[in-house]
């Protein structure tokens, strides 16, 4: 992952550093989950555990950020109070997993003889219900890990612990940021976008970094997509997680 406070980074134009706000700062929360971190130990099944664990309503997030060339999810038990969200079914948990684990929008939407629209709905009010505050398209890229782990799609090692903030017990997970293995077929600027993306930043705050054009981005992205042979975001997440496993199934670069 790429600091966007580094100075390694390209030089950033002035109009363009004038439209990026910088990374969000390190909030309390943050601070605890990165202290208890350094007591965590390999949790091979955590990912897999995790995924079942949020479709079934047992946990929900708490927070995600990206740090240090990992991403993060922080996670808390449901209260037993609290009744089971209604986008918790399982046909909007079968739509959410498809697409997460790289099955296009229009792919689901004919086989379930719905709205490419409905597809978006359903998803987006799925992730919702387990604590992202987002759509589907910007969900944290480490619950796409963890849906790829729990259906055998990746082998992805993940680290958990366990802390207390403000008396109630939490947990947080990592993995490492996907751009950041040499076993992925990515060139320089590639790998510094896919780095970008990762952090779900648009594409006007992948260009303030990087000194350029919101449209230059978007060729860039555009080109990826082409490369990877995907059509989202989403969709080169999870060809990217895939690959970590199975070399094999990435294109040859040209």
């Amino acid at each position: 992952m790429i600091d966007p406070a580094s100075p390694q980074l390209l030089p950033v134009l002035p109009a363009a550093r004038a439209r990026w706000s910088g990374p969000a700062p390190l909030s309390s929360l943050h601070a605890r989950a990165l202290e208890a971190h350094l007591c965590a130990e390999p949790a091979p099944r955590a990912l897999s555990e995790l995924w079942q664990e949020l479709v079934t309503g047992r946990v929900v997030v708490v927070d995600h950020f990206c740090r240090h060339q990992r991403c993060w999810v922080i996670v808390s038990d449901r209260s037993e109070s609290e009744p089971l969200p209604a986008s918790l079914n399982e046909r909007d948990v079968r739509i959410l997993t498809r697409l997460l684990l790289g099955d296009a929008q229009k792919v689901v939407a004919m086989d379930l003889c719905l709205a490419t629209s409905s597809i978006t709905l359903a998803a987006s009010q799925c992730a919702h219900a387990m604590g992202v505050k987002a759509t589907f398209t910007r969900i944290p890229t480490l619950l796409v890990a963890a849906a790829h782990a729990h259906h055998a799609r990746a082998d992805i090692l993940s680290r958990q612990a366990a802390f207390t903030d403000a008396d109630v017990q939490l947990r947080v997970l990592s993995i490492d940021e996907p751009s950041t293995s040499r076993a992925l077929p990515l060139t320089t600027a590639e790998r510094a976008i896919v780095a970008l993306l990762v952090e779900r930043l648009t594409n006007a705050d992948v260009a303030a970094i990087r000194g350029c054009s919101a449209r230059t981005v978007a060729n860039q992205v555009s080109t990826l997509f082409r490369k990877f042979r995907v059509g989202t975001r989403v969709q080169l997440i999870a060809r990217l997680l895939t690959a970590l496993s199975e070399p094999s199934i990435m294109p040859a670069l040209e």
